[in-house]
């Protein structure tokens, strides 16, 4: 009989072993028992970078995407392709270090982790469904999780067939009617393929990556270019605004303060401390989005320090870390 017992935890401790971590995942960011689930973890895993010595509050996950969830109708999964040609780095006025170190400071902002949590999934109380990856992707809102997913079975990565079958649910927005509370049990499958997918196989890392540059970093990069910005700074917070509002946040924000960029005449420092005060008092303005001011404070800091170029050390205020 114990060798009968034997002979059968063998045959299914691989499949325990297998899903377990990605388990331990759903479980910490859906489960309300989990002490964990409401907070970013603070790890230095990069030798490159660490975390500053003085302690500061953990703060709660926040969702990426600050727009209202668009209709199923209003953006179907299209094809990878920019709006204009991509800018090449050599023809820029800051360099691929400068680009590194901004993506470092908005995975410290989207995730609190220092390298890109491609893994990490949840369900947040913002009606955009699932919450995705190293930049915190969602299926309601832009829907760049549905672009992901595409690009991913595009690659042909290892889980491509088992999220084949979830993409008309993510086209149709379908996951935005799970709460924290109430997620749906093909939800939760779909969670538990992503997290593996995200832990496992560096093909969604490619297609994260890949859907993020084209559809933030590019269009962002392109209305600093016209603005006339200059300092990896300012590009900063171009990215981070886009990132976090969306294509049209910059657009919105730049309409609620008198202030003109260098391309209008105007100074690039007194511009980009008057657009971060004027995003800050939007997000100010609407009650769940105060928590994530944060990332303003922490731009503004830099600013008021004269950190323009990014040098390192860069002393970010919360949560609090330094990136060297």
């Amino acid at each position: 009989m114990r060798a009968l017992f034997g002979w059968f935890w063998a045959l299914i401790f691989p499949l325990k072993s297998k899903r377990g971590k990605a388990n331990e995942r759903i479980r910490k960011y859906t489960d309300p028992g989990a002490p964990d689930r409401d907070h970013f973890p603070l790890v230095a895993s990069n030798p490159m970078l660490e975390l500053a010595n003085e302690p500061e509050p953990v703060l709660p996950s926040l969702p990426s995407t600050l727009e209202p969830p668009l209709p199923s109708s209003a953006h179907p999964t299209q094809p990878l392709a920019p709006q204009r040609e991509a800018v090449p780095m050599t023809s820029l006025p800051f360099d691929n270090d400068n680009k590194r170190i901004i993506k470092i400071i908005l995975s410290i902002f989207e995730t609190g982790t220092f390298e890109p949590d491609y893994g990490s999934v949840t369900v947040l109380n913002d009606k955009h469904g699932i919450t995705y990856g190293a930049h915190q992707s969602t299926d309601g809102g832009e829907s760049s999780l549905d672009k992901i997913c595409a690009r991913y079975i595009e690659l042909g990565g290892i889980y491509a067939a088992d999220i084949a079958p979830f993409m008309d649910r993510l086209r149709a927005d379908a996951t935005t009617a799970s709460t924290p509370d109430n997620i749906e049990g093909w939800v939760l499958d779909l969670m538990g393929i992503l997290a593996r997918a995200g832990d496992e196989d560096p093909l969604m890392a490619q297609a994260q990556e890949e859907v993020f540059e084209t559809e933030y970093w590019q269009p962002a990069l392109q209305q600093f270019l016209d603005m006339g910005l200059a300092t990896p700074l300012a590009m900063l917070v171009c990215y981070d605004s886009t990132i976090h509002s969306g294509k049209k946040g910059i657009g919105r924000i730049r309409k609620m303060f008198p202030e003109g960029p260098p391309a209008t005449g105007g100074d690039e420092e007194a511009w980009t401390v008057a657009y971060l005060r004027a995003r800050r008092s939007w997000l100010m303005s609407i009650e769940r989005l105060q928590v994530t001011v944060y990332r303003i404070d922490s731009m503004l800091e830099l600013a008021r320090t004269g950190n323009w170029n990014l040098d390192t050390p860069v002393a970010i205020q919360k949560p609090r870390a330094t990136v060297s």
